[in-house]
């Protein structure tokens, strides 16, 4: 999880290797986890080539690797229900700390 964080820091492009063995290049926005625990840790952002954005379980991801391509932020990727998830990351003053 802490290649997607700096990834979402620096607004840098990742590319996901699922456990099915599918490779995504992702931009990352937020980390949710589900309320009810429905939808456990999910990643929140953008997969290239793909018109709207997506959820990725953190459970389906094998191997994350950060890539030295930036990205435009997408508010679409920034709406989510309130009541539905709770905000991991970023939350107040995680931005400021290369370190969260």
């Amino acid at each position: 999880m802490q290649n997607i964080k700096k990834a979402i820091h620096n607004s840098n492009k990742i590319a996901l290797t699922l456990t099915n063995g599918k490779v995504l290049t992702v931009h990352p926005y937020l980390i949710l986890k589900g309320r009810n625990n429905n939808n456990g840790v999910v990643l929140r952002g953008y997969i290239e080539e793909e018109p709207n954005a997506c959820d990725i379980r953190l459970d389906q991801i094998k191997q994350t690797t950060q890539l030295s391509e930036h990205y435009a932020i997408d508010d679409a990727c920034l709406n989510f229900s309130f009541s539905d998830y709770e905000l991991i990351f970023p939350k107040s003053g995680d931005l400021n700390d290369p370190k969260s």
